[in-house]
């Protein structure tokens, strides 16, 4: 494989050619790097990583909060030589990131004080305005990023990388949108650029020319008045020529609405940025955003489309990915499926990341222990706190059985592999059962489990992941025959007719909203058809694109639709189903089904809407028969996932991975 292959960023050789970027952990909360830290970037060198960033790191205290990653001291050099250190003994070859946040800084974390800026202007990612930084602070801001690029030498780094993607202070200068100034600095491209070039610059000078300076750049801005592909180009191409080595090219700044990096954005979407770039430099350039199959990676490499591959999320989900690869066990790699839920959004409410299909993401200075006894253990249910609890007991050295009443595994990792846009929720499910069986398990399907199994299989230990049942609502009219479940509708849209009411818009709504919404909408390569033979309007295929047969409307009781869904997705769910023309009307109670309309309260006031079909989707409670299967059995039994409290699939697979630890 190309990817395998070895690739010169100046004068660093890299081992490989897939990147790790500079991602927010909050593993270092005091900014200094700690064993947590250590270990988990150790395991992913370990695991065959070409080139390892780490941070952003702010260059002074205006840039950034103190939560994050520190450079700008001496007191971090120990720290960050301990890193170095352990990514050299395994072959990674490891750079950090000098970070300055301009605009985007929260004046929260400055006492108060409004962040630095190209100029003043008013920000839509923290509401606030910036002030206008003096030509002073423009040269003592250069100064910083050359005196901590000269400490991150000192630390034994390979290479520097300096952010200029995002939105981020370089960005801000680069930008006409938010760079309004008169002198030197503003006005003209020529003139908007000077601050970053002047920045690399710097940092040549202060740590020579041999030494390799990386960027990460924007290859779009996708935020109306700013920058596109082809200014960000040419700016990569002014870089280059004061000695830059390498770009790492990503989407856009963290106020657009277009989403970067969830699972609406297709595999490898932003990779023509990185082409883009790579057609006016010399050096080697990387494509990023959301390449997570080896596969899709090989083929950008093959096909010129970049030189490297970034992975990110990936490479959280499974650090052996790259040793997986090399000793031909692709099967085995655990693919990140891009929900977010424990790293982008955890990040968001400063928790420290996870990941929803690997628990031991963020346990990496924890061992699993052999289990002093063992034990026959018998898990009843093949949904993700099953599989999971099955995997950990059996690493432990148990022997489990696993045994699923349906033909397939999985549970509700099906239905949301349904949802559009998340068809990588049904590789979840293949991950979970290979590692099992891996671990040893014995996953057995079409087993109904009862009294008599019990007493077939003996087992010393009885863990119940029978999951959860549709909660139904005292709401008169559910018998309705037009009245259908949310289950039905994700196994046969087909039924649903052409006025839909889909009662509940938490996240099983929302995506049940968006399923039914794609019904009458063209195929994406009609579209492409359409638009490379100039058949139709641009506008004309964009409508054929996002508006169906169906009129829907849905109800939620709640201030607000999508909550239980992520910060980092609910937005993209929401923007979509306003795109397709589906209402949604929020503090609706449902007071009444009738045989035409669904009758609900606002406020003081009564509505009626008609409709062909309602769906239900008022949310999920904990089936009895697991209740029922733990009572029958007399020995050590537990409940968990969904059987014993409603969560999602992080929370499931976590529960049932600690779980296992236990027995």
């Amino acid at each position: 494989m190309k990817l395998l292959s070895p690739i010169q960023l100046g004068s660093l050789t890299v081992r490989n050619r897939i990147v790790m970027p500079a991602m927010h952990m909050n593993f270092t909360p005091e900014g200094v790097v700690n064993d947590q830290f250590i270990e988990f970037y150790r395991k992913r060198a370990e695991g065959g990583v070409g080139l390892i960033t780490i941070g952003g790191c702010p260059v002074d205290p205006h840039a950034g909060g103190t939560f994050m990653l520190g450079i700008n001291d001496d007191k971090y050099i120990p720290g960050m030589q301990r890193f170095t250190k352990a990514m050299h003994e395994h072959g990674a070859a490891c750079a950090l990131q000098l970070y300055h946040a301009g605009r985007y800084t929260y004046s929260f974390f400055l006492n108060g004080e409004q962040a630095p800026s190209a100029s003043e202007t008013f920000c839509k990612l923290t509401r606030e305005k910036s002030r206008e930084m003096s030509k002073e602070e423009i040269q003592k801001t250069i100064e910083d990023f050359a005196v901590n690029a000269e400490r991150v030498k000192k630390c034994g780094f390979d290479a520097v990388e300096i952010i200029c993607s995002a939105g981020y202070l370089i960005n801000q200068f680069l930008s006409p949108l938010t760079n309004h100034r008169s002198d030197e600095y503003g006005g003209s491209l020529e003139n908007r650029m000077r601050f970053g070039i002047e920045v690399i610059r710097a940092v040549r000078d202060a740590c020579g020319k041999d030494y390799p300076i990386l960027i990460r750049l924007s290859g779009n801005d996708f935020v109306a008045e700013s920058n596109t592909n082809k200014e960000n180009a040419l700016f990569a191409k002014a870089l280059e020529e004061e000695g830059v080595a390498f770009f790492n090219v990503t989407g856009g700044w963290h106020e657009s609405n277009i989403p970067q990096i969830t699972n609406a954005l297709p595999t490898g979407g932003y990779s023509y940025l990185a082409r883009n770039v790579k057609r006016l430099v010399k050096v080697p350039v990387a494509a990023a955003n959301r390449i997570h199959h080896p596969d899709n990676a090989e083929a950008l490499l093959q096909e010129g489309w970049a030189d490297m591959i970034s992975m990110g999320r990936p490479l959280i989900t499974d650090p052996k990915l790259v040793t997986k690869l090399v000793e031909g066990r692709q099967k085995d790699v655990i693919h990140c499926i891009s929900c977010n839920q424990k790293c982008l959004d955890y990040v968001f409410e400063m928790k420290t990341i996870g990941c929803l299909m690997n628990p031991e993401v963020g346990r990496e200075l924890e061992t699993i222990q052999a289990a002093e006894t063992k034990k026959n253990v018998l898990i009843v249910g093949g949904g993700p706190a099953g599989l999971a609890a099955a995997h950990s007991a059996a690493r432990r050295g148990h022997t489990v059985t696993l045994v699923e009443k349906e033909a397939r595994l999985g549970g509700q990792l099906h239905y949301a592999g349904i949802a559009p846009g998340k068809d990588e929720f049904l590789s979840a499910t293949k991950s979970l059962a290979r590692r099992a069986e891996r671990a040893g398990a014995t996953l057995k399907l079409n087993v109904t489990a009862d009294k008599a199994l019990l007493e077939k299989e003996k087992p010393d230990v009885l863990i119940v992941a029978t999951g959860s049942v549709p909660a139904r609502p005292p709401i008169p009219g559910l018998d309705k025959p037009k009245v259908l479940g949310w289950k039905d509708v994700m196994d046969h849209p087909d039924q649903v007719g052409e006025r839909v009411v889909v009662v509940g818009a938490g996240p099983i709504g929302v995506e049940i909203g968006l399923l039914l919404a794609e019904i009458g909408t063209i195929d994406p390569a009609v579209a492409a058809f359409l638009l490379k033979h100039d058949a139709e309007k641009p506008e004309v295929i964009r409508d054929l694109l996002w508006h169906g047969n169906k009129t829907i409307t849905l109800l939620e009781m709640a201030p607000r639709a999508g909550s239980g869904i992520g910060r980092s997705t609910r937005w993209v769910h929401l923007k979509e189903l306003q795109e397709s023309g589906v209402t949604i009307q929020t503090k609706a109670k449902v007071l009444e089904i009738t045989d035409t309309e669904v009758v609900c309260e606002q406020g003081e006031e009564r509505v009626s809407i008609p409709y062909d079909t309602v769906v239900l989707a008022t949310g999920m409670v904990p089936g009895e028969s697991g209740k029922t299967l733990a009572e029958a059995f007399d020995g050590e039994v537990h409940l968990v996932g969904d059987a014993v409290k409603i969560g999602d699939a992080a929370s499931a697979i976590e529960g049932g991975y600690l779980l296992g630890l236990d027995i």
